[in-house]
């Protein structure tokens, strides 16, 4: 599976193909396909990505590109449709881009995605931004001695991802071929039910403490492994496993977000829809309190040089990597052709040069380490999770890292905090 990363956004979002000086002046294409998990409709998933390609096709013709170059840009796309077994095993959502220069990419994101077919000199992208988007999905890690298992969840279902870098138990992490036979772990608790609470060392000689050593260099090599996965990604990490072992993966855990609430008990024994039910109660609390925070500070500086809903402004700020956090409605759009002063012009979507504004913003935005909070639009009011309202015409806003004006006005590129 291919997985979506900042670093993936940024590589599809600087490909560029000009279609005025290409041969086959095809371009840049996306599709966006939404997918079935699981149950008999998976059997449509097919159908619906030889609907897309048609689709395509369809736009190809019209855009004046010639049938033998749309035949081996679209090539690659149709052979996808020859494996069977790729169909039973999706996520639900396919983004696949391809380019008459030869290039190809494909992911399955965790994210409902309406049918979308777009042609142009870049890849559209701004669907992927909602997948990336700080509160869309968080990752479990669930441990034990017998089994490492690594989710995504959203809260529109989990899946394993299955990294080929992780060990499968203490001993493939340890390296250690009698580690288990001389280790053996059993979950003690006052509490009802097995695998809820603590942990005790039992072995063939040394003590509670060398055991304890040993435990701690096994997370160090699990953390080591889990941060190389997921480098660049922000999204939250809880912790599924007994007491002893939350604790212990504290001491050594290197990833930014791991959260401090854990779903304690033994993860071996917890159906994957049971760590997805208990992940939602921890995490939606985050959440809500995450995106209320960012619209609170735009809210306290939305009058100051340090916050703006101007569509001129916040283009500027993403191009200069100065958007610490992107207030915005995905569902928005905003086509736009920029007049030589960078000042925006909206037009309709079918005009010549246009740009989809929101689009490029947001994956500049998350491209420099910024963050993306999607919220309801409503007419001119943006609803956080608590409902409470806040006008804002454009339908975005943001907080900068640097007052607006050292960088803009001025023209100088300040850093910020």
């Amino acid at each position: 599976m291919n997985r979506l990363t900042s670093n993936s956004l940024e590589s599809l979002a600087n490909h560029q193909v000009d279609r005025q000086t290409s041969n086959s002046n095809c371009g840049c294409v996306s599709i966006f396909t939404p997918m079935y998990r699981t149950g008999k409709q998976v059997q449509q998933n097919e159908i619906r990505f030889g609907n897309s390609i048609k689709s395509a096709r369809n736009q190809l013709e019209q855009s004046g590109c010639d049938n033998q170059a749309i035949d081996k840009l679209l090539a690659p796309a149709e052979a996808m449709l020859a494996d069977s077994e790729f169909w039973q095993h999706q996520s639900e959502g396919l983004a696949v881009f391809l380019a008459d220069d030869g290039f190809v990419e494909f992911f399955q994101v965790p994210c409902d995605l309406e049918e979308l077919v777009v042609l142009g000199d870049r890849f559209h992208l701004k669907p992927l931004t909602r997948v990336l988007a700080d509160d869309h999905y968080w990752y479990i890690l669930a441990a034990s001695p017998n089994r490492i298992r690594l989710l995504r969840s959203s809260k529109g279902g989990i899946e394993d991802l299955e990294p080929e870098s992780f060990p499968d138990d203490l001993r493939g992490a340890l390296n250690i071929d009698e580690y288990v036979n001389t280790l053996q772990f059993h979950s003690t608790s006052n509490n009802s039910g097995a695998g809820q609470g603590d942990v005790a060392f039992h072995g063939q000689g040394g003590n509670g403490n060398e055991k304890k050593d040993e435990l701690l260099q096994y997370f160090h090599r699990l953390d080591k492994a889990l941060c190389d996965y997921l480098e660049g990604q922000h999204q939250p990490l809880v912790f599924a496993g007994v007491q002893r072992l939350s604790a212990m993966y504290k001491e050594v855990c290197n990833y930014p977000n791991l959260v401090d609430e854990a779903i304690i008990g033994n993860p071996d024994e917890t159906p994957a829809q049971e760590l997805h039910k208990k992940s939602i109660e921890i995490i939606e609390p985050i959440i809500r309190q995450r995106k209320s925070k960012f619209i609170e500070s735009y809210r306290e500086q939305a009058h100051t040089d340090w916050a703006s809903d101007d569509v001129a402004q916040i283009r500027k700020a993403s191009k200069m990597a100065q958007i610490k956090t992107l207030i915005i409605d995905l569902n928005k759009e905003q086509w736009v052709i920029f007049d030589d002063e960078g000042q925006p012009k909206f037009v309709d979507e079918n005009s010549a040069d246009a740009e989809e504004l929101f689009n490029s913003i947001a994956v500049e935005t998350l491209i420099a380490g910024g963050s993306v909070v999607a919220v309801n639009f409503d007419g001119t009011v943006l609803r956080s999770d608590d409902d409470t309202p806040f006008e804002i015409e454009s339908g975005i806003a943001a907080v900068f890292r640097s007052p607006v004006g050292t960088y803009i006005d001025e023209g100088v590129a300040s850093t910020g905090s």
